[in-house]
């Protein structure tokens, strides 16, 4: 029985082209802050804004409270 080769991280390269290919998944990353760090074309498709319109704001600006679907505390 063959051994299966074993993972390796991807570069940064392999996660942009990832990414920058998904155009029908909107991929938004953020930092601790919750400040986007990157937007995909997918995400400009589906939500309507471009990645230089959102680099840097919160996701709170982008989608504030009200509008922010309800989560239950059932636990």
């Amino acid at each position: 029985m063959k051994k299966p080769e074993p993972s390796r991280a991807i570069s940064a390269d392999e996660w942009r082209q990832i990414v920058d290919g998904a155009v029908g998944t909107a991929i938004v990353t953020t930092d601790l802050e919750g400040r986007v760090t990157s937007w995909n074309e997918g995400a400009s498709r589906m939500l309507g804004w471009t990645a230089s319109e959102v680099l840097g704001e919160t996701l709170e600006r982008l989608f504030p409270p009200e509008r922010a679907p309800r989560r239950s505390d059932k636990r």
